[in-house]
């Protein structure tokens, strides 16, 4: 309860934990994305990623959720769309790291599972968490629909 409450102050709309299980090891990658997949960006980049450990070494995934912004979700195209697209996924990055370094700070390992660094399918996760419904679209149907953003972070800590 005082991790959830510790999401919500960070500005995270809704919160819920899991345990990983066997059962989610297809959801996870074999080989996982590299920050510098979105920070390099040159033409000729290569991201030759990382291996995915399984058994995965966290043992709970705390989910969190954030509603995206209604009205340019509507507009569908255009540079207001763009922009508030980026500034969503740049700001979804936040809660998990801070999130991360509290949990460290409390003696238990963690890691932020952040856009440009994912291990994981985030769907089931969220679903798994109790943050809304498996939709025919393949997308978590919460309270807002589908427009929310998910974010997760690994921890051993006991929840």
């Amino acid at each position: 309860a005082r991790i959830k409450k510790i999401c919500r102050w960070f500005g995270c709309e809704q919160v819920g934990i899991c345990e990983v299980t066997e059962d989610m090891k297809p959801f996870f990658y074999s080989v996982g994305r590299t920050r510098g997949t979105y920070t390099t960006g040159h033409a000729n980049y290569v991201d030759n990623g990382r291996e995915i450990p399984w058994p995965y070494p966290y043992k709970y995934c705390i989910v969190m959720a954030d509603k995206c912004d209604t009205d340019t979700l509507n507009a569908l195209t255009g540079p207001l769309v763009e922009a508030s697209a980026k500034i969503a996924c740049s700001q979804s990055d936040f809660a998990p790291h801070y999130l991360e370094s509290i949990i460290r700070s409390l003696g238990h390992d963690a890691k932020a599972n952040i856009f440009s660094d994912t291990d994981i399918m985030d769907t089931p996760f969220a679903v798994k968490a109790g943050l809304g419904e498996l939709g025919r679209s393949g997308l978590v149907i919460s309270p807002w629909g589908a427009q929310m953003r998910i974010m997760e972070v690994f921890t051993n800590m006991p929840l």
